[in-house]
């Protein structure tokens, strides 16, 4: 092979590794957006909460609200948060 042969030689394995590179790239590029479908909390409007469970009304605050008393809660004055960097 002369110098002629090398350089066809070079460039046909240039042209072939930018093929190889752009299938690449291109196989990678579809591949992640066919995976965004798969998560069904995404939707065309935004996020949606998979696990939403039912609404509640303004009785169930109440409700709510009452029962809390007569359970043993701490108020938020009672709780003391210190960074662990400072104690």
């Amino acid at each position: 092979m002369g110098m002629t042969g090398i350089s066809h030689l070079l460039v046909l394995l240039s042209r072939t590794a930018v093929l190889m590179m752009l299938i690449y790239f291109i196989s990678v590029s579809c591949s992640a957006t066919a995976q965004e479908g798969i998560r069904k909390h995404h939707t065309d409007r935004g996020f949606r909460n998979l696990h939403h469970e039912e609404d509640h009304g303004f009785l169930d605050f109440l409700k709510w609200r009452w029962e809390r008393m007569w359970k043993d809660i701490p108020s938020a004055d009672s709780y003391s948060f210190i960074p662990s960097c400072q104690s």
